[in-house]
């Protein structure tokens, strides 16, 4: 196959694609559905010219040139079949006067017919093997009938051209640019046509003929664009790009000539020979002129040679403005849609449709309802939701009309109709659709330009941001009131301050436990307006990366000392770098009271304790002394009477005398006097203090401590009687030789840990609950109040200790003690 008459073929393919397409776009519409008639028509006439290039025989030559030459006469009439289905309405009933027309015009194709099937039509048909670089096909010499033939269907293509135009003046909108599009691809194809076609043979020469079928393909391209294409783009703005690329295309070339001539003019003055430089610096200077060049002749095309009267770049400065300026959404909207007005002159004031799906937005825009500016709706589901969800961008009425036989575009129509709206702008905000904005049309029926769709874009992008920006800030300043609200009516008090010491929170708590006035403190130094308790604790924060647990502090207010338990901490910027510190504090008075009371509860409770174990206690001596006392009388002269007397009298004299010391230092401890020690040199003390003691002479003392020293602050005389008593009890229950007491300190977590183990005779289940009961003991001469006083002085350091054993395995004493004098956790 000559690659000829494949290009021609190739042509037909697409113009077939071309038509489907249109076609299944939207077949209920009557423009739609005649364009595969009018693309047959060409797909026909481009086939016949395919049969007269295949033929090399002069009979089946004049049949094929004369068949093409009846399909070419029927394109007139079909392209007004196909034209005028603009004017038909979607039922299909047609207008007696378009119906008249149509007819008109089959007449004159019928008429250019006769004439091809006159005998002189063709008068001489000449086959030749090539022809201009191997043509393919016969060349012609037509009769008088082909100028009969050539001037109505140049008369027809005018008469319809003409018919368009006024079509184009009297349509507005999508259906205006629609008909431009249309217009001009027939325009340019009808050029091209009858100068390929019909001029030439005119003149006797047929060779550019065989370019007629290309022009179907320009048409039909064309037309496809403007028919199938959902939104497409305004008619004058190709135009103006195409004004714009030309005239951007010719000023770099002969800027270029003229550089490179200047150039090599300039370097033969200097050398003979040909140099590379006056390229290379032409083409720097063109590519460093494109962008200026090209925005100075597009600048220049708007304004001067079409005219545009809007500019969109200020319109664009002045909506980003808007969206900084204001923080009110009523009043931004507002100062939007007065820009909108001023530029576009629409007929009405905009109706917004908001989705109820979102809370945010919904509260923000019954801000608009009940200023009744605007027209707002709430709605869940309706049909200009559906088509904005479908399709996130402006519509306009008059393209959705193009399409109204889909139910999603008709019932859009039928809800924009309700509130006579010829424009629906999307409300997206994080790339979420929450609403639409219904515009009315423009004053006096005009139709939307393609600048005016570009102001309804900027309008739509910086109304999304406006709307998104006010969500943000509402949301700020919401989070804002919550988080005061909270501050504010926390029952603990809140201090911070900045990195520079500044203080920039004191809440109501804080106010009414210091007893100082919040406008007297904010934005003071801490170091001079906060009280003096705090003062340390926030030069400690800011100075060192600490973090405060639980402490326990003395607050002076008007001379009364009030106890509070204070938390502090430092807080820092998202890159790590400090910010600040705050403290956060309870009047803990209350507690203290608390606290006091039930303990002195337990001390009354353990008072029935006491009194029956008193009484036991001091009954057995008593009973010794009352019957010595009695028979003293009798028996004083015998020697042997005053020496047992002696000996049994005294020492349970000792013995009450013990009991009641134990007793006062467990009814009445003195109050602990802390300093900071060494935990670690206080039990080697004890150790010493015990070693040389009888009850440890067959024992072995072994240690184990995991560091050299270890600071608590505590009462180390208190912690070393606490000491000796559990060293003293772990003696006591080793009977045995080869009796090891270990000793192991540790800290960790801000606790130190001290753990007493022995292999002693352990203590029996039934009285591991017990032991810290005050008068209780298994051991015959003891006073049970060992242990309850160990407990004491431990819960003084606010500690804790825990014993473990079993019966015939030994002893295990864990004490844990706060470093400090802070609450153990």
């Amino acid at each position: 196959m000559n690659y000829w008459i494949a290009s021609i073929f190739t042509t037909i393919i697409v113009v077939g694609v071309l038509a489907w397409v249109v076609y299944s776009r939207n077949k209920f519409r009557p423009l739609n559905r005649r364009f595969p008639i009018f693309a047959l028509n060409l797909i026909l006439w481009s086939i016949s010219v395919i049969l007269v290039m295949a033929s090399n025989n002069i009979v089946y030559s004049v049949l094929f040139i004369k068949v093409a030459s009846i399909f070419g006469a029927l394109l007139p009439s079909s392209f007004i079949f196909f034209a005028s289905g603009f004017e038909v309405p979607s039922d299909g009933k047609e207008p007696e006067q378009l119906k008249k027309m149509q007819l008109l015009f089959f007449i004159s194709a019928l008429i250019a017919s006769l004439c091809v099937l006159h005998p002189e039509f063709i008068e001489k048909v000449i086959v030749r093997e090539k022809i201009l670089n191997n043509l393919p096909g016969p060349d012609v010499v037509y009769g008088w009938p082909f100028f009969v033939f050539s001037g109505i269907i140049i008369f027809s293509m005018f008469f319809g051209l003409r018919y368009l135009y006024r079509l184009m003046r009297k349509k507005t909108g999508a259906e205006k640019v629609e008909i431009q599009y249309i217009f001009f691809s027939i325009f340019a194809g009808t050029i091209f046509a009858i100068g390929t076609v019909i001029i030439p043979p005119l003149f006797g020469n047929t060779t550019y003929s065989r370019f007629g079928p290309f022009s179907s393909i320009i048409m039909c391209s064309i037309i496809a664009y403007a028919i199938a294409r959902y939104k497409i783009m305004n008619i004058s703005v190709v135009v103006e790009k195409m004004f714009v690329f030309g005239s951007l295309t010719t000023a770099l070339i002969v800027i270029y000539l003229f550089l490179l001539l200047f150039l090599n003019n300039f370097v033969r003055v200097f050398s003979s020979s040909g140099s590379m430089i006056p390229v290379i610096i032409s083409s720097f200077i063109i590519a460093v002129s494109f962008s200026p060049l090209k925005e100075f002749i597009t600048n220049l095309a708007r304004t001067k040679i079409f005219h545009q009267q809007y500019n969109l770049d200020k319109i664009t400065l002045q909506m980003r403005f808007l969206t900084d300026r204001f923080s009110n959404l009523e009043e931004g909207i507002s100062a939007m849609i007065e820009v909108l007005q001023k530029e576009i002159d629409l007929e009405k004031e905009p109706v917004f449709i908001i989705n109820t799906d979102d809370v945010s937005i919904k509260r923000a825009f019954s801000i608009l309802q009940r200023s009744k500016q605007w027209q707002v709706e709430f709605k869940k589901e309706c049909p200009i939701l559906k088509l904005l969800e479908s399709e996130p961008c402006i519509h306009y009425k008059d393209e959705l009309l193009r399409f109204a036989s889909k139910p999603l575009m008709g019932n859009a129509i039928s809800e924009m109709n309700v509130y006579d709206s010829s424009v629906i702008i999307p409300l997206v905000v994080r790339n979420k659709l929450m609403g639409g904005v219904l515009l009315g049309g423009k004053q006096g029926g005009l139709s939307f330009l393609e600048l005016d769709k570009k102001i309804l874009d900027t309008f739509s992008i910086y109304i999304g941001i406006f709307i998104e920006t006010m969500q943000l800030t509402t949301n700020l300043k919401e989070s804002q009131m919550y988080q005061h609200f909270l501050l504010e009516n926390l029952p603990s008090g809140v201090i911070a301050v900045n990195n520079q010491g500044s203080v920039i929170v004191f809440n109501q708590a804080a106010e009414k436990i210091s007893g100082i006035k919040k406008k007297d403190v904010i934005g003071g130094n801490f170091e001079t307006v906060i009280p003096e308790s705090f003062r340390g604790l926030f030069a400690e924060l800011l100075k060192q990366n600490i973090e405060i647990n639980n402490k326990d502090l003395i607050l002076s207010k008007n001379g009364n000392a009030i106890p509070l338990r204070i938390s502090g901490s430092r807080f820092y910027s998202i890159d790590g770098s400090l910010l600040g510190a705050q403290v956060i504090f309870s009047d803990i008075s209350q507690l203290k009271m608390l606290q006091y009371q039930a303990e002195r509860n337990e001390r009354l409770a353990s008072l029935g304790i006491l009194a029956g174990g008193i009484a036991h206690e001091i009954r057995n001596p008593l009973v010794a002394l009352k019957t010595f006392s009695q028979l003293l009388p009798e028996r004083f002269a015998d020697d042997k009477f005053r020496s047992d007397y002696l000996k049994v009298v005294i020492p349970e004299i000792d013995r009450i005398n013990h009991l009641i010391e134990q007793l006062l230092v467990f009814a009445k401890p003195r109050p602990p006097r802390m300093e900071e020690f060494d935990l670690i040199s206080v039990i080697e003390s004890t150790i010493l203090l015990v070693s040389n003691q009888e009850k440890f002479r067959n024992i072995n003392i072994q240690t184990n401590f995991n560091s050299k020293g270890i600071k608590i602050r505590a009462d180390s005389e208190k912690i070393k009687q606490a000491l000796l008593n559990l060293l003293f009890n772990a003696a006591e229950a080793i009977d045995k030789k080869g009796g090891v007491i270990n000793i192991s300190v540790s800290e960790n977590e801000g606790k130190s840990i001290i753990e007493i183990m022995d292999n002693g005779s352990g203590i029996s289940s039934e009285n591991i609950n017990k032991i810290f009961d005050p008068l209780f003991t298994t051991k015959p001469y003891g006073t049970g109040l060992g242990l309850s006083i160990v407990n004491e002085i431990i819960a003084q350091h606010n500690g804790r200790i825990y014993i473990e054993s079993q019966d015939g395995q030994g002893t295990r004493v864990i004490i844990y003690l706060p470093l400090n004098t802070g609450v153990f956790q």
